[in-house]
């Protein structure tokens, strides 16, 4: 079963669901190079309006209900990245290949759309079907980087990568300062996320 959905054909699908390629779609990682799962997409509407978009990997199709595959994830209850090794749900082939967002991949999607006021009230939410195809994969140091340095011409290699995703990068800035605005207002926690990396030696040590 995960040898054929290996070979399913993108394109075959394209009637059915939303076609999303031609919207601009980033994913966010620690790094470049490790497989994604979801995408992100804002767009701002008149009057000071939101449209986010949440774009998640759609497993389903490829691993439907009561199917081996499915029966398999179920026993495994879910992925496990402890440092040592990684013990996905499912075969490498479909969570590394068919549902890896790659950039300028076609891949299938389930999108969230989610209408969100200029003052950051969600006023509708939809689901859809879709086919996506991701823009650009942006690293959170890359980000943070880009956003930090003063001296241009230190990380000129970046600031090419992310010119064409330079506004919608601020839009995505601009809508989680508001978000996180409306959070210290409830009294909700402080949600920041201090990252670490640690690395093992050939004898396990950190």
């Amino acid at each position: 079963q995960a040898a054929a959905a290996g070979s399913m054909r993108t394109s075959a699908y394209l009637s059915n669901r939303l076609d999303l390629r031609g919207k601009t779609l980033l994913s966010f990682g620690e790094t470049t190079d490790k497989h994604c799962e979801c995408a992100v997409s804002v767009y701002r509407r008149d009057g000071g309006a939101w449209q986010l978009g949440l774009h998640v990997a759609d497993v389903d199709e490829y691993a439907c209900e009561g199917s081996p595959l499915d029966e398999e994830a179920k026993k495994r209850c879910g992925a496990i990245r402890n440092g040592f090794a990684d013990v996905d749900m499912l075969p490498p082939s479909i969570v590394y290949d068919v549902c890896d967002l790659r950039v300028g991949k076609d891949r299938l999607a389930v999108s969230v759309f989610m209408d969100v006021s200029a003052k950051g009230a969600l006023e509708g939410i939809s689901f859809e079907e879709s086919v996506i195809r991701v823009a650009e994969k942006c690293s959170y140091d890359e980000i943070e980087h880009l956003g930090g340095s003063r001296e241009k011409s230190s990380i000129y290699a970046l600031h090419e990568k992310y010119a064409p995703y330079i506004n919608i990068l601020l839009d995505m800035y601009e809508l989680a300062a508001i978000f996180n605005k409306k959070r210290r207002e409830r009294g909700g926690l402080d949600c920041t996320v201090f990252r670490r990396s640690f690395k093992r030696n050939e004898n396990g040590e950190l």
